[in-house]
């Protein structure tokens, strides 16, 4: 984005998400259409589009990238890619992974010309952090301003990483969780949130009894159309996400 050194708040408010937002809605989005069409793909199959509004700082943003599907279209997922790009996520620790499609690897025989590629990925260490803070403060917003949509599947992931030892890494290391949290504070901000209530003893990430019929719906509907083999009840998979709160809430930091 062409930043340099320490940011200001209003350097990120306006400027750096200003930048970000011009270059997804124009150059980043006219790339990727520039990109498909160079593989032989039809226009005739797909479009790419950001859904624009009058604000011209909106990040991160998101690119749909819309596609003809030869299979029938289910109820919770959309024939559709989003790429969501934003200028204000931490990039730490992040290192190079090894990709290929499915496709490739289920059907080499009719995909002879895909190959491996690297991307620089960031770890599920800081992804896990990530994603319990977001919990928390959706469950911090007043019942009608929680996000039911697709959020159950944050849950679903807490509970698959929660075991491993990206998480344990996570929450073994007290300057990468304040590094984490600090960051978010600076970069996300939201308006009326305590950060503080970030604290380990103060982290919630159990729905509000008001929500929670709903986010049982949203997971049934996930694991429908998007689990591959077995998963856990919405039941069990409360019950997971509980014991890791309470694995959180007795940890020592800040002592």
């Amino acid at each position: 984005m062409g930043f340099g050194g320490e940011l200001s708040k209003n350097q990120i408010s306006d400027r750096l998400r200003r930048a970000s937002c011009t270059f997804v809605r124009g150059d980043l989005r006219n790339e990727i259409e520039k990109q498909l069409l160079q593989l032989g793909i039809s226009a005739d199959y797909f479009s790419v589009f950001v859904n624009e509004t009058d604000i011209s700082t909106t990040d991160p943003e998101t690119i749909e990238v819309a596609y003809l599907s030869v299979l029938p279209q289910p109820n919770y997922l959309r024939d559709k890619v989003l790429v969501e790009v934003g200028a204000r996520s931490l990039m730490e620790p992040a290192e190079p992974i090894k990709f290929n499609s499915i496709l490739a690897e289920t059907f080499p025989q009719s995909f002879p010309l895909e190959s491996d590629f690297y991307l620089q990925t960031v770890l599920p260490t800081r992804t896990f952090l990530e994603k319990l803070f977001l919990v928390h403060e959706e469950f911090s917003k007043p019942i009608n301003k929680i996000r039911i949509d697709k959020m159950s599947r944050h849950l679903y992931d807490i509970e698959k990483l929660m075991d491993t030892n990206f998480a344990k890494n996570a929450l073994s290391n007290e300057s990468f969780y304040n590094e984490v949290v600090k960051h978010r504070q600076k970069f996300i901000g939201l308006k009326g949130f305590d950060y503080n209530t970030l604290l380990p003893q103060r982290i919630n990430l159990n729905p509000p009894d008001a929500v929670k019929n709903k986010y049982g719906i949203d997971y049934r509907r996930m694991q429908d159309s998007m689990i591959y083999g077995d998963s856990l009840s919405f039941n069990q998979l409360l019950k997971r996400v509980e014991e890791l709160n309470k694995r959180i809430n007795e940890m020592q930091f800040y002592q």
